[in-house]
């Protein structure tokens, strides 16, 4: 009786397992690139990505560029636009979305963060940079969540986490 209640046990835990492999198997056989975009320019060194609606939002850290890319349809993005600077987005790096029409990009290797207008997204537009020694090598970036107007920027040989305020900082705006 004992070895026929162990054997129901173990036949079981055996199904129990199977059960969890095949949903592990057809979650893994059911992933599939829907659709691609390459561009050597728009998109050369991309490190961050954003999504809002219809919109994929990259930093492109060789292109020293945030490209606009419309994926109304995934399986063929297209590129909508971009706006490219050697000095506010030197090395951008990530890419963070903003209150209304703005997102915020951490350019590495000119030690800033830089705010765009993407109103347009076909012609993204330059709308404030904020240069400090505190964020060299600027990296990762997000909103805070009790506050949308405190974005925190990573700077990685820093070895800080900045808190700016990009509503009332002295963020250089043209």
């Amino acid at each position: 009786m004992r070895i026929a209640s162990m054997a129901r046990r173990l036949a079981t835990a055996a199904l129990q397992w199977l059960l969890i492999l095949t949903r592990a198997s057809h979650a893994v056989a059911s992933l599939a690139v829907q659709g691609s975009i390459s561009d050597s320019i728009s998109l050369d060194g991309v490190y961050g990505v954003a999504v809002q609606g219809n919109y994929l939002y990259t930093a492109a850290y060789l292109g020293n560029r945030l490209t606009v890319v419309d994926v109304t349809n995934p399986t063929a993005p297209t590129i909508a636009g971009s706006y490219s600077s050697s000095i506010y987005l030197s090395g951008a790096w990530d890419v963070v979305l903003g209150s209304s029409t703005y997102v915020y990009v951490s350019a590495y290797t000119s030690n800033r963060i830089t705010v765009i207008d993407v109103a347009n997204p076909s012609n993204p537009a330059f709308s404030g940079s904020l240069y400090n020694s505190h964020f060299s090598t600027a990296t990762g970036l997000c909103v805070s969540p009790i506050n949308p107007n405190i974005v925190f920027m990573a700077s990685r040989f820093g070895r800080r986490l900045n808190a700016i305020d990009v509503v009332n900082a002295a963020i250089d705006r043209f």
